[in-house]
């Protein structure tokens, strides 16, 4: 992306089929501008944890640094964080998303985690502190009466009355707020089919029907455009309920979205659309035809939260399946990758194999299913393996090809 990033570190919200990059939206409030800066963050987060390669993260931690930069450029003095829409344009949630406050949190999180890796201890501290900034303000401006608020207009104010909404899935998935209010949250959202259109998850709102003419572009100035093509359930929707469901360990519910996704693509040869708007009874796709949004994170959820791979900056690859016990009652086996390393699993009753080999060295991390612990078994290694009741631990050597035999209970 350095190509198109511009010397005060903004990128484009799009690049043509000719290489043009788009900087500005044509929607009226132009949405989507913190999009670019959050993207490049988790981008470049997942890079330098899959591959280790710290040649390439000295070679693009001048970008980061500037694309962080721009998202601090969006900041009130308090710790709001502007840019409309953060991933839709209608309704355009002019001017402060809350679903952008919760990415924001995360992208300066991930920024400071590089560069602590980069040994650039201040700048870490820098956007670490900026993190807590908008978690702070997140939680005095955007916690009302039990949920979050969708987002705060400039005119208008805090705009919380369209039900439930994705903002509060991306609160309790990022962490956001305070565990008694996180509890709470959970509680309300957990088990609401107002989140699935005809099925399919997930929805911006459970209250569809409640926005307003004002919230959306208006008719008269683009007459052939569909004004709420956004108010639908959408893959990077259905991303942040998956993961707030990891994060809760309802592992019930998260394979509950799997199979949902799965059923829908599956007479159209597992091909999904963009977007699918409000219908109880029967789903009602929109947009592309083949968009990869949802195929791509039907991969992403079922790698990231089910089979729970977790690679971290100072090399760690935490390992913890959340599978349901009658997987593995019946026994379950997957081929998985990170990076370039291999990892097998072999799941049976009370028992967990496998093997695990890459080009560079890490520490492996293996987690028990939740509510129970590791009884015996091994990692082979001597003294360079631990196994204890929530971890079995071994450092691996880059090229080395390890197996592992555990038991829980």
């Amino acid at each position: 992306m350095k190509r198109w990033q511009k010397p005060n570190g903004q990128l484009p919200i799009m690049i043509d089929s000719a290489g043009k990059g788009l900087y500005v939206h044509w929607v009226p409030g132009d949405p989507l501008r913190a999009l670019g800066a959050t993207t490049l963050a988790h981008n470049a987060h997942a890079l330098y944890t899959h591959t280790l390669d710290e040649s390439w993260l000295a070679r693009n931690l001048e970008c980061i640094h500037l694309s962080a930069s721009h998202l601090e450029s969006l900041l009130t003095p308090e710790g709001r964080v502007g840019g409309a829409g953060y991933y839709v344009e209608v309704p355009t949630r002019i001017e402060w998303d809350g679903v952008t406050q919760c990415y924001a949190v995360d992208a300066f999180r991930k920024t400071a985690e590089l560069c602590a890796k980069a040994g650039d201890q201040p700048k870490s501290a820098h956007w670490a502190e900026l993190a807590e900034r908008v978690q702070s303000n997140f939680r005095r401006e955007f916690w009302r009466e039990g949920h979050c608020v969708e987002y705060i207009h400039p005119e208008k104010g805090p705009i919380d009355r369209h039900g439930m909404t994705d903002v509060d899935w991306a609160a309790i998935a990022v962490g956001m707020l305070p565990k008694n209010q996180e509890d709470l949250l959970w509680e309300k959202v957990r088990d609401d089919k107002g989140f699935r259109y005809g099925g399919m998850p997930t929805s911006i709102s459970t209250a569809p029907e409640t926005y307003e003419d004002w919230e959306f572009i208006p008719a008269d100035q683009f007459p052939h455009f569909d004004h709420r093509h956004d108010l639908a359930a959408m893959g990077r929707v259905w991303y942040l309920e998956a993961w707030a469901r990891a994060r809760r360990g309802d592992v019930e519910g998260l394979l509950d979205g799997l199979q949902a996704v799965e059923r829908a693509g599956r007479p159209n040869g597992y091909s999904w659309q963009e977007r699918y708007f409000p219908s109880a009874e029967s789903i009602k796709p929109g947009g592309p035809m083949t968009y990869c949004e949802y195929p791509a994170n039907l991969v992403r959820i079922t790698n990231q939260f089910l089979f729970g791979l977790d690679p971290q900056v100072d090399g760690t690859l935490r390992v913890a399946p959340r599978l349901p016990e009658s997987w593995w009652e019946a026994g379950w086996t997957a081929a998985l990758r990170v990076g370039a390393g291999s990892l097998t699993l072999l799941g049976a009753e009370g028992a967990l194999a496998g093997t695990w080999e890459d080009k560079v060295a890490r520490k492996l991390v293996l987690a028990p299913p939740t509510g129970k612990t590791w009884k015996e078994g091994g990692l082979g290694g001597g003294d360079k393996a631990v196994v204890e009741p929530l971890l079995a631990v071994r450092e691996v050597k880059a090229g080395e090809r390890v197996e592992f035999e555990l038991t829980f209970g």
